[in-house]
């Protein structure tokens, strides 16, 4: 079961620490891993940045190991950022050191753990190299759950990735994708819509709050059909505009607060919750 107040709770402190995650991509991940999480196999993160992703995602997948990839340019004019992007970076980061990024991220997530009552800090591991590093030393050797895509805002960046899926992840993992329709990053979305596996071995599951989730190999084939009603059915019984897209993918849109208080709008997230259909759960 989703816990919003421990949610918010969490927000509060992680959100000490600088980046992109809002509170409703914290319940995103909390919704994915409610639905689908093993608690035999890792987690991966590819980009950390400030490390409120990654503290996002441990809070979420509280079961499991999570290792994050990033690494940690000195500078972002020296890394495959593009020069006004690196400007944005820096600021976005308060102009921290990479040194100083990673204390900042261990002090949160001791505060993490210790309002959690949660060993956060035991189950993560920083791996301070590029993303073509850790493929090529890691291929073969691990498998994991869910793959966060948050590093490299490149077409090659991000189509080295998805094409290793089938040496990185096991059947029934989370694809979320950062940034997927960011217009300032199109490579994104080319990288992903027009690979061969789109749509054959990972499938869009939801968008919305700046990512794309897919199921990558759904086994058995119809856990992919109750995946995306369950996440209908959850994000119904909230405040939030659900709709449904050709190939039956979730748009996830939060409601203001207004129109959510309206008894016609109140009614008709009633009557989507009351169609949703039950589910079993796998492991």
């Amino acid at each position: 079961m989703i816990d919003e107040e421990s949610i918010k709770r969490d927000y509060r402190v992680l959100s000490q620490l600088c980046g992109f995650l809002d509170l409703e991509a914290l319940e995103l991940f909390h919704f994915l891993a409610n639905v689908l999480q093993n608690p035999e196999i890792p987690v991966l993160e590819i980009g950390v940045f400030c490390g409120r992703s990654l503290a996002g995602l441990a809070c979420a997948f509280d079961k499991v190991p999570i290792v994050a990839v990033d690494p940690f340019f000195e500078d972002f004019y020296h890394s495959p950022a593009y020069e006004d992007e690196a400007k944005f970076l820096s600021w976005a980061s308060n102009s921290m050191s990479p040194a100083q990024r990673k204390d900042h991220f261990w002090q949160v997530i001791d505060q993490l753990g210790s309002t959690r009552h949660d060993e956060l800090k035991s189950r993560i591991t920083l791996k301070q190299v590029t993303q073509e590093s850790f493929l090529n030393s890691e291929l073969g050797k691990s498998k994991f759950q869910a793959c966060h895509l948050a590093g490299e805002h490149t077409f090659a960046g991000v189509r080295s990735l998805v094409d290793v899926f089938d040496e990185l992840l096991v059947p029934n993992s989370w694809v979320i994708v950062d940034d997927l329709f960011n217009a300032g990053f199109p490579e994104i979305s080319e990288a992903i819509h027009t690979h061969e596996g789109h749509r054959k071995s990972f499938w869009p599951v939801v968008f919305g709050f700046n990512k794309g989730v897919y199921l990558f190999r759904p086994d058995p084939p119809e856990l992919l059909g109750e995946v995306k009603a369950e996440l209908a059915r959850a994000y119904s019984s909230s405040f939030y505009s659900v709709r449904f897209m050709r190939d039956n993918a979730i748009r996830v849109d939060k409601l203001a607060a207004e129109v959510a208080a309206r008894p016609d709008v109140r009614s008709r997230l009633l009557k989507l919750l009351c169609k949703a259909p039950m589910f079993r759960s796998y492991p």
